[in-house]
């Protein structure tokens, strides 16, 4: 096959004469080159990685190896074809890179505007993975890349703060402050009103515009005015790089012996933060009943929910991953047996809040204990998420998150596109739903109240 035949005839498109037409051609040439060389090394690497995920430890440095002398190959093929040939079989979509081909040609020759290369690699990585159907795969920049890394390991820079968007006046209000952050340590509070960043009206800034000015560098400084009590506060903080809070224990406001335990999210410093909630709600309050609150958790690392269900079950099966090749591997609670009941003993009555933002770890933590019997789960079906993404770094910093497989709880089926339906159903009152759940005193919750005597 001539790659070249399916381009436009002359008469398609206008007409180029003598060395005007040569010169246009080779340098169209060689840019179409450089654009499909990016896009095959994309789909290359995504297809190896397929290939290794049955035996991933022992092969990764050898796949990596021949990646990098394929991307060193890559300039050394003098024509689109060659490198189309030089591809591995399975990579060989033709549709793929005619189609590219075509528009790649018509924007080199004719396009009136000029090209960004870095943002037009960046947009057709994405649409590579969009066009896949994959809904929660995603492709990063380098920056991008960076910061997802970060916030896995649960590193973040900021001034450590949650925050929500004021009901009365679209300001950010702080609904709770990490702490060992910069804004702890500068004595703001729960419930302070951020009304001005660097000089600059929230109101006319915009809420996610004026988060993302709050924002920045580690070691940089940004100025902030609040009101705490109808009285403006000037404070200029250090971002810094902090632990994100992703566990925060409380004891309830009237129910003394249950602590609520929210889950943000799960990263790899989640373990030692839900151990150590658990730890002073039993050991330090002496709660006698523990309510995970799930509500509105996207998920997170399968590693971190598989230690922390391994903490609180029996010896068994934790949950099964399905990987696209068909192999499978178990994930299982040692053999020691359940560590929780050793230290805290089996008189601990245990619920699990959820609603339709559950999803993803946190649906398995939530599955896992129903399907042992270890919890009560009350509230709102969850979001269905039971597959997984295998994030890959590539050559030049940037990163991929894709589908490579599906986790099945320890009893129940797969719950993906499905949710888990709790053992109580309870939707909030019509006033609690119009708030944020930081914002919920325990006496409004009609969900926790729910849970709170379902553990009676």
């Amino acid at each position: 096959m001539d790659f070249k035949e399916n381009y436009p005839q002359e008469n398609e498109v206008p007409a180029l004469n003598g060395a005007e037409k040569q010169t246009k051609s080779l340098k169209n040439y060689i840019a179409i080159t450089v654009l499909i060389a990016v896009w095959a090394s994309l789909l290359t690497f995504i297809i190896t990685y397929i290939v290794m995920q049955t035996n991933y430890e022992k092969e990764k440095d050898l796949i990596k190896e021949q990646y990098t002398q394929k991307l060193d190959a890559i300039g050394e093929f003098e024509s689109i074809i060659e490198l189309y040939n030089a591809l591995p079989e399975e990579a060989r979509n033709i549709d793929v890179y005619k189609k590219l081909a075509y528009i790649d040609y018509y924007y080199r020759t004719m396009y009136a505007g000029e090209i960004n290369n870095e943002d037009l690699v960046y947009l057709i990585a994405n649409a590579y993975v969009m066009g896949a159907g994959d809904q929660f795969g995603r492709y990063y920049s380098a920056d991008e890349f960076k910061t997802m890394l970060s916030d896995t390991q649960g590193d973040s820079v900021g001034i450590g703060v949650y925050v929500t968007a004021d009901s009365d006046t679209d300001n950010i209000r702080i609904s709770y402050v990490m702490k060992d952050g910069p804004a702890n340590k500068a004595g703001l509070l729960p419930g302070d009103v951020v009304t001005h960043v660097e000089g600059e009206s929230v109101t006319a800034l915009g809420y996610y515009v004026a988060i993302d000015k709050i924002k920045g560098a580690e070691g940089t400084e940004v100025n902030i005015t609040y009101e705490r009590n109808g009285v403006s506060h000037n404070v200029t903080l250090v971002r810094a790089k902090i632990t994100v809070e992703s566990v925060i224990y409380t004891r309830h406001e009237t129910e003394r012996d249950v602590g609520i335990i929210r889950i943000i999210e799960f990263n790899n410093s989640t373990p030692a933060q839900f151990k150590e909630a658990i730890r002073k709600a039993v050991s330090v309050d002496g709660c006698e009943s523990l309510v995970f609150d799930l509500r509105g958790n996207p998920g997170g690392t399968l590693t971190s929910v598989v230690e922390m269900l391994d903490f609180l079950l029996p010896s068994g099966t934790i949950v099964t991953v399905r990987y696209a090749d068909g192999t499978e591997q178990k994930y299982s609670s040692d053999d020691a047996g359940e560590e929780f009941s050793a230290l805290y003993g089996n008189s601990i009555k245990m619920a699990v809040l959820t609603n339709g933002y559950t999803a993803s770890a946190a649906e398995l933590f939530t599955c896992a204990l129903k399907d042992y019997e270890k919890a009560v789960v009350v509230g709102e079906k969850t979001y269905g998420k039971g597959c997984g993404q295998s994030v890959v770094p590539l050559s030049d910093g940037t990163g991929l998150a894709f589908t490579t497989f599906l986790y099945d709880p320890p009893i129940s089926d797969n719950y993906n596109g499905v949710g888990i339906t709790p053992n109580i159903e309870k939707e909030l009152s019509e006033e609690a739903s119009s708030k944020n759940l930081f914002d919920l005193s325990h006496n409004e919750d009609d969900q926790l109240k729910a849970a709170v005597e379902a553990l009676k």
